[in-house]
């Protein structure tokens, strides 16, 4: 399955037993169960530069094309087609249209920004190890993805096909990168369009990729546990990364929900929005954004995410025999 990543009925006896639930759930005492050691775990993680091997060509010819597509599969075409949009019928004229692309003064200009960055990423592929080492303990029989980097100026940020995790590194070039505020994107997309963030994004689109939302959730709640799973997953994946980069909060965010869990879960009820299926009504509370309407200007957006993500905990830590 592909996922590409640009980095969302109760009567009145359930939401008593809810609301008893709630006031436990805040109440118990976070243990970490995922400091475990994986140093002797064994994968194998390929990570291929494509956009070192795209640029480096004076000239792209047919053979090229099919050096490339020979080297990158599937991943050479979707870049192709999809992602930088050059979908052309044969390799002649790609060649031509990927000429064209690769020399473009502003692409080239992004390109030579990235590698100033990224030109040596080791650093990303041993984070990105421990990462799969963790990923092998609990999942034995899964396969471990490689990686690719790339640029695609500025689209996709992260994409997961099959076994393969794409990084578009022109998405993570620093918040006060020049061309991210002429992109007229919002602000708390752009605070996340840092080096930090590249382990957690691709830990989330892994997930998605292999654990898609389910049909049945067509509901809040249904929405939040997913949401609350993803971030569990990347705790279980990632036990030492700051949990600001995991869900996107500043540290005052983080702290603000934390103070507020149990009047976040009183609106929840109050509103009766966990079984709501409007999107329109409940999305807010699940999609990214600057803040959430309805809470104080220093409530951040994903509340429904961050509840969800201590419910899977608190149901994780009072049931030890339940697995990842």
């Amino acid at each position: 399955m592909l996922r590409i990543i640009t980095i969302i009925k109760s009567d009145a006896m359930l939401v008593r037993i809810v609301f008893v639930f709630i006031i436990l759930m805040t109440s118990c005492t976070e243990t970490n169960k995922h400091q475990i050691d994986v140093s002797e775990e064994k994968i194998s993680l390929s990570l291929k530069r494509f956009d070192q091997d795209l640029f480096q060509y004076n000239n792209i010819d047919t053979i090229k094309v099919k050096a490339l597509r020979s080297k990158y599969g599937k991943f050479f075409d979707l870049y192709c087609s999809r992602m930088i949009q050059l979908p052309s019928p044969n390799d002649a004229v790609l060649a031509t249209n990927l000429n064209q692309y690769t020399h473009d003064k502003y692409i080239r200009e992004v390109y030579a920004e990235s590698q100033k960055k990224y030109k040596d990423v080791s650093d990303l592929k041993e984070e990105m190890e421990q990462v799969f080492k963790y990923y092998k303990h609990y999942f034995p029989k899964k396969n471990i993805p490689n990686l690719v980097t790339y640029i695609a100026p500025f689209n996709y940020n992260m994409m997961a096909m099959d076994s393969l995790i794409g990084i578009g590194l022109d998405m993570y070039l620093g918040s006060d990168y020049k061309y991210y505020s002429s992109l007229e994107l919002p602000q708390y997309l752009i605070r996340k369009f840092r080096k930090e963030y590249i382990v957690s994004d691709c830990i989330k689109g892994w997930f998605q990729s292999e654990w898609d939302v389910p049909a049945s959730a067509n509901d809040m709640l249904s929405n939040m546990i997913y949401q609350g799973k993803l971030l569990y997953f990347s705790q279980a994946l990632a036990p030492d990364m700051n949990d600001t980069i995991r869900i996107g909060y500043t540290a005052k965010q983080l702290q603000w929900v934390k103070d507020n869990e149990a009047k976040i879960w009183s609106f929840f009820i109050e509103q009766k929005l966990l079984y709501n299926k409007t999107p329109g009504v409940y999305m807010k509370y699940i999609n990214d954004g600057n803040s959430t309407n309805g809470f104080p200007k220093e409530a951040p957006a994903k509340l429904g995410c961050y509840i969800g993500w201590q419910m899977v905990q608190s149901y994780m830590n009072a049931n030890n025999k339940v697995t990842l």
